[in-house]
């Protein structure tokens, strides 16, 4: 159990990083896409809500350090779907 936290959690820092440093630098696309929104679901539904509420309030914790976003907004919203994604397996 551990060990799906800590690589998640590895993950997580990568996409976090990819997201805020490079593809919020590309002017010509309209939108940025969220690719760490998609990793938390993926987390939440194959590892339960628990998992799920784990991983995205770490991943928004990340994200509100490194964005100029009110802090806790994306940790309050990536936990809220990180819960619903996993609510299914359960």
């Amino acid at each position: 159990m551990i060990k799906s936290y800590l690589s998640s959690f590895a993950i997580l820092i990568a996409f976090v990083l990819i997201e805020t440093a490079l593809l919020s630098n590309i002017y010509f696309l309209p939108a940025i896409p969220d690719f760490l929104l998609l990793c938390v679901l993926y987390f939440s539904i194959r590892n339960g809500k628990v998992a799920g509420e784990i991983t995205g309030f770490a991943s928004g914790l990340l994200l509100d350090f490194l964005s100029g976003s009110p802090f806790g907004l994306n940790c309050l919203v990536r936990t809220l779907v990180g819960f619903a994604g996993g609510f299914s397996t359960a």
